[in-house]
C-alpha cells in the first residue's frame, strides 16, 4: 500500500514522510542521549550549523533528511525521469537516511548529501543548456563545499561533472574547465583564510568518531543487507530491460545516475577500507534512491514490490528498537 501510494502522482503524500520518518526515529528522539556521536573535531563549518542541545540537533538532522528526500524527489519529477510524476524517490531517501540510530544526528555525510542533490539537479540542466557553463560550475562548486563538511573523500564526487559532461555534450574546453575553477577557488579561500587564522586548516582533519564509525553488528543486520542486495539486483535487471524501450534522453539520464553511483562505491571502498568508517553506506545514498526507484515504479509484480519493501523495514525497525 506505501508503495502504491507513492507511486502515485498525489502530493499528499509528502506530508505523511514526517510521519514515516518519525517510526524510524522515534527511540532516538525520545532517547536523546543513546548512540551519540562526538563531532567536537569535525571541519569548522560543520561544528559551526551543530546545535549544542542535542535534541536540537536531531530536528535539525531530521529536517535536514526531509527537505533532501523532496528536493531529490522534486529534481527527478522536473526532469521526466519517469513516465509520470511519482513519490517514490523522496520516500526511499528517507527511509535509507534514517536506517543506521546511530547516525540519526547531524552529521557531515547528512549534510554533504544535501549539496550533491544540488549539484545533481544542476547538471541534469546542462541536458538542454547551450552553453552550459554556468551550470557545470555551480554545480562543481557544491561539490568542492560539501568537501569542507565530509573528508577529503568526498571530492571523488568532483569527477561527476566531467562524466555529465562526457555523457551529455561535445566537448568544449571552457565548460571542461569549469570544475577547476570552482575547485581553485575553493581552495584559494581556504588558503587565505588559514595565513590569518592557522588553526583553521586543523579543524579540517576530521579525526572524529564519524570518520572510524561502526554500524551494531546485530542478528538483524545480515538479513538486512540480504533483501537490500536482492531489491538492489531488481533494480539494475528493471533499468537493464528498460534501456531498449526507451528515449536517448533516458539513457543519457541513466547513464549519469550509473556514474554517480559508480564513484560513490568507490568513495565508499575508500571510507571503508582506509578510514574502516562503516558509515560510508551512507555516501551512495543519492544515488542507491533513484537506482532503488526504478524497480518500485517499474516493478511489475507489485505484490512482491510490496513485500520487499515491508520486510525491509520491518527489519530496519526490528533493528533499531529490538538490538540483540
Amino acid at each position: 500500500m506505501i508503495v502504491k501510494l507513492y507511486k502515485s502522482n498525489q502530493l499528499l503524500v509528502l506530508f505523511a514522510l514526517p510521519l514515516i520518518m518519525l517510526v524510524f526515529w522515534g527511540k532516538g528522539l525520545f532517547f536523546i542521549a543513546e548512540n551519540s556521536l562526538n563531532l567536537e573535531n569535525s571541519s569548522w563549518l560543520m561544528q559551526l550549523i551543530t546545535p549544542s542541545n542535542f535534541l536540537l540537533n536531531k530536528i535539525f538532522a531530521f529536517l535536514i533528511i526531509l527537505y533532501t528526500g523532496i528536493v531529490l524527489n522534486t529534481t527527478i519529477n522536473k526532469n521526466e525521469v519517469f513516465e509520470r510524476q511519482t513519490y517514490l524517490p523522496a520516500l526511499i531517501y528517507v527511509v535509507f537516511m534514517s536506517s543506521f540510530p546511530n547516525l540519526q544526528q547531524l552529521h557531515p555525510m547528512l549534510v554533504s548529501n544535501l549539496f550533491w542533490v544540488f549539484a545533481f539537479r544542476k547538471l541534469l540542466m546542462i541536458y538542454n543548456q547551450l552553453p552550459c557553463k554556468s551550470e557545470v560550475f555551480d554545480a562543481s562548486f557544491l561539490i568542492v563545499v560539501s568537501f569542507l563538511f565530509f573528508s577529503p573523500t568526498g571530492l571523488i564526487i568532483l569527477i561527476l561533472p566531467w562524466a555529465t559532461l562526457f555523457i551529455f555534450r561535445p566537448f568544449i574546453l571552457r565548460e571542461y574547465s569549469m570544475p577547476l575553477i570552482a575547485g581553485s577557488l575553493v581552495a584559494i579561500y581556504v588558503y587565505s583564510y588559514s595565513l590569518f587564522y592557522p588553526d583553521y586548516i586543523d579543524s579540517f582533519q576530521l579525526e572524529n568518531e564519524y570518520t572510524h564509525f561502526e554500524i551494531f553488528q546485530s542478528e538483524y543486520w545480515y538479513p538486512i543487507s540480504g533483501v537490500f542486495i536482492f531489491i538492489l539486483y531488481l533494480s539494475i535487471v528493471q533499468i537493464l530491460g528498460s534501456l531498449a524501450a526507451n528515449t536517448l534522453r533516458f539513457k543519457k539520464i541513466i547513464s549519469v545516475v550509473v556514474a554517480f553511483l559508480l564513484l560513490s562505491v568507490f568513495g565508499m571502498g575508500f571510507e571503508k577500507f582506509i578510514n574502516n568508517n562503516e558509515g560510508f553506506l551512507l555516501l551512495s545514498a543519492v544515488p542507491f534512491t533513484l537506482i532503488l526507484s526504478f524497480y518500485f515504479f517499474y516493478a511489475k509484480k507489485a505484490w512482491l514490490a510490496e513485500g520487499l519493501f515491508y520486510l525491509l523495514c520491518i527489519l530496519l525497525i526490528v533493528n533499531i528498537y529490538l538490538p540483540s
